[in-house]
Parts: structure tokens; sequence; C-alpha cells
């Protein structure tokens, strides 16, 4: 899913990026700028699992914590949720280089970073 991601942004598709995003991907585009997509593909920092909790409407699945630069320069720390949906992956925060987190929830697993580092 992160290289799809990736490659809607690369080649500039926020069309295809958002069509497997959440709802709020259009205002995220519009508050961080088309020209601010990343060239580079970003550092996978870590993961979790996040729980889904019904009572309070939280989608379980899986968050990747990334870092890179973007394409205006800056450095950027996200995360972004993937989860399925009626058997299709989708991803909260799918503009990964927003700078967004994911809400912390109940998670079940944690990795430690790998080697790399963040620029």
């Amino acid at each position: 899913m992160l290289d799809q991601l990736i490659a809607f942004a690369q080649a500039g598709d926020f069309d295809g990026l958002c069509s497997i995003g959440d709802l709020n991907c259009q205002d995220t585009l519009a508050d961080v700028g088309l020209e601010s997509a990343p060239t580079e593909r970003p550092i996978v920092r870590g993961t979790r699992v996040v729980d889904a909790n019904p009572d309070i409407g939280a989608t379980g699945g899986r968050v990747l914590e990334l870092c890179g630069i973007d394409g205006l320069g800056r450095r950027f720390s996200s995360e972004i949720l993937v989860f399925r949906d009626s058997g299709t992956l989708r991803v909260i925060n799918p503009v990964f280089w927003s700078g967004i987190s994911i809400a912390a929830g109940e998670t079940t697993l944690e990795s430690p970073p790998p080697a790399e580092s963040c620029p």
C-alpha cells in the first residue's frame, strides 16, 4: 500500500492518492500544497498495530511511522493507518508527508525503528 501511495505522489496523481484514502485527503492536500509531494521514498521508522474499538468507531489497522524530505526540501515526520474495509485496503492520511500523526489507541505490537535514520 505504501508503494502505491508513493507512486501516486511521484506521478502527481492526487485523485488516485485520495481514492484509497480518507475523506480529508483533498483538504490535507490543499493545506500542504501539491508541489510539496515528495520525489524520494520515505523512510519507515517503525510500525504498530492499533486495535479496533467499535464503541467509539475507531478503525483498527497498522500504523506506519514515516519520515523524509518533501518536494519543497522540508523534513517531515508523519503516520498513516492502513486498514481493511470490506476486504479492500484503505489508508487514513494518504498524504504521507503531511506531518499528521495517528492517535495511539490500544496498540498490540510495536516494532523497533530500522537502522536507517531520518534525514
